[in-house]
């Protein structure tokens, strides 16, 4: 049985290109903050973080292929 209808959230039907590459950056911003706080509490890479790279890195080729740009730091 599929769920009918949500209660708390509205699904995303579809997303332009622009909308993707805000959500990717807020998700990028979050993981790669808690990816340095890993490595400073660590003095070598963990599992967590080793999962933490992929998908950090899955995101960039996506955010990447949506036409986001990087910003200078």
């Amino acid at each position: 049985m599929a769920l009918s209808e949500y209660k708390f959230f509205t699904p995303v039907v579809s997303e332009t290109d622009e909308q993707a590459v805000e959500r990717l950056t807020s998700e990028m911003t979050e993981l790669e903050m808690i990816y340095s706080k890993l490595d400073s509490e660590n003095d070598t890479e963990t599992e967590e973080m080793q999962n933490i790279e992929s998908i950090i890195l899955a995101k960039r080729t996506e955010f990447e292929d949506k036409g986001g740009s990087y910003p200078e730091l």
